[in-house]
């Protein structure tokens, strides 16, 4: 049955090329192969955590993406994309297409891994460093009608002011399916990363883009993902496995 299945998703994701001429920017092997370009990495987590000034990324480094269980009963999970920023502070990326439920939960449960690991025996709990976790979705899990914008920031706050009581914990949900596009030259940084992933570019907004440097260069290689044949079956091995 599992040879079956992953032929049917081999299948799929061919046809889908075929079809639209490149892979989905939401594919987790197209994504790593994406944000393994460390400027596109740091120009879209700028764009996404609002970052500029003093704030502004201006290096990081990539982090073992494998979170190991401390025990023989302990759960092991590999996240999608994992760095950290001069600061201390870890990120994890997860790019998620199909909705499997509990997704809040699942955040939470990289964010605790990653964010237990920033202290080491011997050190104090004033050493401990913010992790960041934000999950590009393509399906929302969101639903209240109060929540129609696709980005949605969570944090541990004060419930009478509302104002975050730490920056230990940052929650960011992408929720692809509710962006709304507008021309480009109306689009904040955040929105044409959005707009990117979305899949919701038209011909000519790509064109537009392509005068971009970092967003041109994105394009590039979602355009230019798989056309190696070679490249192709051991991809396609990776996508499937």
């Amino acid at each position: 049955m599992t040879n079956i299945n992953n032929e049917s998703r081999r299948q799929i994701i061919l046809e889908e090329i075929e079809a639209v001429g490149h892979i989905s920017t939401t594919n987790d092997a197209f994504a790593k192969k994406l944000f393994s370009h460390k400027d596109i990495l740091i120009d879209f987590l700028n764009a996404i955590l609002q970052r500029e000034g003093e704030n502004l990324i201006t290096e990081l480094n990539y982090t073992d993406t494998e979170l190991h269980a401390e025990n023989s009963y302990g759960k092991i999970s590999r996240l999608d994309i994992c760095c950290t920023l001069v600061s201390g502070e870890q990120i994890d990326i997860e790019i998620q297409v199909a909705n499997e439920g509990s997704w809040i939960g699942r955040s939470l449960f990289y964010w605790s891994k990653l964010y237990e690991g920033t202290l080491v025996k011997g050190e104090s709990y004033d050493e401990l460093k913010p992790v960041i976790c934000i999950n590009v979705l393509k399906f929302n899990i969101f639903t209240d009608s109060s929540m129609q914008e696709p980005h949605t920031t969570a944090k541990i706050c004060n419930m009478e002011n509302r104002e975050p009581i730490t920056s230990l914990l940052e929650l960011h949900f992408l929720e692809l399916q509710k962006f709304k596009m507008k021309k480009i030259s109306e689009m904040s940084r955040a929105e044409k990363w959005l707009a990117y992933f979305s899949g919701k570019l038209t011909r000519k907004d790509e064109a537009t883009m392509q005068s971009d440097q970092i967003l041109g260069k994105a394009i590039d290689i979602r355009n230019s993902f798989m056309k190696d044949p070679v490249e192709n079956q051991f991809l396609i091995r990776q996508i499937i496995n």
